[in-house]
């Protein structure tokens, strides 16, 4: 994986906590976890998608991450919603 820049960090943040407080496919929020518990999948998003990606990208990310890496099933609508607060939080890439 490609090193995050400065700028990056934050990104990661956000999208961190996007992903803990409105995806949790775990659960781990109301079981008082860290609230890092999903950066490793921001730091992927960050990474992979910051320049270049649609909505379509990331529900795939999200639910593949889910079904393949944690052995669970997540809501369309909820990841959908997830993939919509993801790219408001990328913003526009570079010009």
């Amino acid at each position: 994986m490609e090193e995050l820049t400065d700028g990056s960090y934050e990104r990661v943040q956000t999208i961190s906590k996007i992903l803990y407080e409105h995806w949790d496919p775990l659960g781990v929020r109301s079981l008082g976890a860290p609230a890092d518990e999903y950066e490793h999948y921001a730091k992927s998003i960050v990474q992979h998608y910051q320049y270049d990606t649609s909505k379509a990208d990331l529900v795939q990310y999200l639910t593949e991450s889910a079904k393949i890496r944690m052995k669970i099933r997540c809501s369309s609508k909820k990841t959908s919603l997830v993939a919509d607060a993801i790219l408001k939080a990328l913003g526009p890439g570079p010009s």
